[in-house]
């Protein structure tokens, strides 16, 4: 079907904090799928979901912000759906829904819709 699309990243990699007295190590694995429908000049809806886990080696220290890449030890979940679309050739609509659920944490929502007229 040349409107629909589907993909998939999987990653594995392990960064080492080498400062410390004692280095720490953080294992992760990632998967992400993607899945991406257009409609005829018109527009497109892409969905995505991302599961990352991280392990630390090292619970004596807290670990950097880099080396974890923004996520928590643990399990963490990521759900994103865009939807762009042209009503007319001077209307343009963009709604964007993102979700993520990082570690024993509570989920967090963000939400944001547009619509542009070009004169």
């Amino acid at each position: 079907v040349r409107e629909a699309e589907i993909g998939f990243k999987i990653e594995a990699a392990r960064n080492i904090d080498a400062l410390p007295l004692k280095p720490a190590t953080v294992d992760l694995n990632s998967l992400t799928i993607r899945s991406t429908y257009s409609f005829e000049n018109s527009g497109r809806l892409r969905v995505e979901l991302e599961r990352t886990e991280l392990s630390n080696s090292s619970s004596d220290y807290e670990v950097p912000y880099e080396i974890l890449k923004g996520n928590v030890i643990g399990k963490n979940y990521f759900w994103r759906v865009f939807f762009d679309y042209r009503l007319s050739s001077f209307v343009q609509t963009s709604f964007s829904y993102n979700g993520r659920l990082q570690g024993s944490g509570k989920p967090i929502h963000t939400m944001r819709a547009e619509a542009r007229a070009f004169f």
